[in-house]
């Protein structure tokens, strides 16, 4: 994945875009699922890959001071200096999310969040200014939105389940894509 988000990257930019799109070519990928048993939590989820795309699933518990799954890239970098807005081809149910952008490799340190709304289970393309993307630090908005300036040091993209509730959740994304 890492050499095929370089090639992205390398010729996309030149293209005036940058496209992660998931499915069967990409199986073999550097995503990986992050929940809430890193603070004791009990809340499960995991990920497969259809022809098409990424299928994130699991179940958020709030037992033992839970309340989240993650699926997140490897540490990478993915200057997205050149990109105004950023597309995604997903749906979602049972769950509202997020997609992060991170700047730090330290957990507690802020990310850059923007909502990804279910959609019952049907598919939805929506374009995201990057720029309206809210500064989160421990899953609580500080108020300040991402600088044009920060775009150039991303060094991970992920999806989060962005609600503090227990229940199942699926999101299918297809691709993602910087213009």
């Amino acid at each position: 994945m890492k050499l095929l988000v370089a090639t992205f990257i390398i010729f996309g930019a030149a293209l005036g875009t940058m496209t992660i799109d998931f499915g069967s070519e990409n199986k073999e990928t550097d995503w990986y699922v992050i929940n809430d048993g890193v603070m004791g939590g009990l809340s499960r989820s995991n990920v497969s890959y259809t022809a098409d795309s990424f299928v994130f699933k699991g179940e958020v518990s709030l037992q033992n001071n839970g309340g989240f799954s993650s699926l997140r890239s490897e540490f990478s970098s993915f200057d997205l200096s050149n990109f105004k807005t950023v597309e995604l081809r997903y749906r979602a149910t049972g769950y509202n999310f997020a997609l992060n952008l991170a700047t730090s490799k330290v957990w507690y340190r802020p990310v850059y969040r923007t909502p990804i709304v279910a959609t019952d289970g049907q598919w939805q393309t929506k374009v995201f200014n990057l720029l309206d993307f809210q500064e989160v630090v421990v899953g609580k908005a500080t108020g300040s939105s991402l600088s044009s300036d920060k775009l150039k040091d991303i060094i991970r993209l992920g999806f989060i389940t962005n609600e503090k509730r227990a229940g199942q959740f699926l999101l299918e994304v297809d691709y993602i894509r910087f213009k």
